[in-house]
């Protein structure tokens, strides 16, 4: 709430053409999906502040540089802190 970090969105971006982006609780349920390089998830859940702790993200991906494409999975954990 204090205007830092308090939402999680992909950077670098400029190269990827389509994309789906989850993030997952330590339950592995689907708290956030983004299909867009623009979304942003801000620590909810069905409209509820989610507790804190680690979730796991998992971002699919299509880039495009020079005429080639090439697809690509990236994963990675991100905190939520209070």
């Amino acid at each position: 709430g204090d205007g830092l970090n308090d939402r999680l969105s992909l950077f670098r971006v400029d190269y990827i053409t389509t994309c789906n982006f989850y993030i997952y609780n330590r339950l592995g349920e689907v708290v956030y999906e983004g299909h867009s390089k623009d979304d942003q998830w801000d620590g909810t859940y069905q409209g509820k502040p989610c507790p804190w702790g680690t979730y796991g993200w998992v971002l699919n991906y299509t880039s495009t540089v020079d005429g080639e494409t090439r697809e690509g999975v990236l994963k990675g954990q991100v905190t939520i802190v209070k």
